[in-house]
């Protein structure tokens, strides 16, 4: 994380969004000015992670990157993620070696239908 990216994305009115996993780093970056912290890699601590980093920082928004899938974007949602960062599990690589990007179009559907509705805990 660079507090001087953030910096020059707050100075040009762009969003800034670092990488960070400590508490000490997503309230660094967010007092820098961050709109957004990713929180990754979020397989490290699972969901439960964004709930316990909210409880003292409820201001922070979240958005936790590296390990989310099916099984664990409800939970994420649930806990207090803003928005989910989504890689291999929605752009599988083999799909888009083999052309299948209506794979793709199903998977994000699948994503939507799964937090949709989801109640912060």
């Amino acid at each position: 994380m660079s507090i001087r990216v953030i910096e020059t994305c707050n100075r040009y009115s762009r969003l800034a969004v670092p990488g960070v996993l400590t508490p000490t780093e997503i309230l660094t970056a967010w007092e820098a000015g961050a709109q957004l912290v990713k929180i990754f890699p979020a397989r490290v601590f699972g969901p439960k992670y964004i709930q316990d980093i909210k409880r003292p920082l409820p201001q922070v928004e979240m958005m936790p990157v590296g390990g989310v899938s099916l099984k664990n974007a409800a939970d994420f949602m649930k806990n207090g993620a803003y928005v989910l960062g989504i890689g291999s599990a929605l752009v599988n690589p083999e799909w888009t070696e083999r052309g299948e990007f209506g794979k793709i179009t199903q998977a994000a559907e699948t994503f939507v239908k799964t937090v949709n509705g989801v109640t912060v805990v």
